[in-house]
C-alpha cells in the first residue's frame, strides 16, 4: 500500500486502490485520499462489478494457497500483478505481472507500467481470460474422479 500512496503521491499514477477484506487490527491502515475500504462483497455480482472496475489486482503474496482471487480476476478479464511464489505460477502461468514481493521497486513499476500502458492492459486482460478457461469446476471435478479411480482401479 505504501508503494501505491507513494506513486499517487509523486502524481505518476491517478488510479485509487480499493482494499477489500477486512481490516488488519495488528496493521491498522489510515484513511487517505485515493484509498478505499470494502469490508466484504456482498455477492458474486458485486465482486464481479469490483474486478470490472478495477484497472488491476494487486495481490504480491509472499505466500498463497491456490491463488483464487486471482483466477476470478482474470476470468473477469482484470490483469494481475502477482509474486511468483508457491501456486501462483502454476494458476497464473505466462497471464500476469510478476513482481518480486520483497522488492518495493519491483512493485512500483508493475503499478506504474499497468497505470501507464492500456496496451499491456488489454494483453494480460485477454491473457488472463484464455488462462481462466483452463481452470473450471467440471473439469477439476472430472480429473479428481479420474486420480481416485486410478488409485482404486490401482489396488
Amino acid at each position: 500500500m505504501e508503494v501505491f500512496l507513494k506513486l499517487r503521491e509523486e502524481k505518476k499514477i491517478h488510479s485509487d486502490l480499493v482494499i477489500v477484506g477486512k481490516r488488519d487490527k495488528k496493521h491498522p491502515l489510515q484513511t487517505e485520499e485515493g484509498l478505499h475500504y470494502l469490508s466484504q462483497v456482498e455477492s458474486r455480482k458485486e465482486l464481479a462489478g469490483v474486478y470490472a472496475l478495477a484497472r488491476a489486482l494487486i495481490h504480491p503474496s509472499f505466500y498463497e494457497g491456490f491463488g483464487l482471487t486471482c483466477l476470478e480476476a482474470m476470468a473477469s478479464g482484470t490483469p494481475v500483478i502477482v509474486s511468483r511464489v508457491a501456486s501462483l505460477p502454476e494458476v497464473v502461468g505466462e497471464a500476469g505481472y510478476y513482481v518480486d514481493p520483497y522488492s518495493e521497486e519491483s512493485l512500483r513499476q508493475a503499478i506504474w507500467e499497468i497505470e501507464e500502458s492500456d496496451t499491456l492492459c488489454r494483453e494480460l486482460s485477454e491473457k488472463g481470460k484464455l488462462r481462466a478457461h483452463q481452470f473450471n469446476w467440471p473439469k477439476a471435478a472430472k480429473e479428481t474422479i479420474e486420480v481416485y479411480e486410478e488409485i482404486l482401479d490401482s489396488h
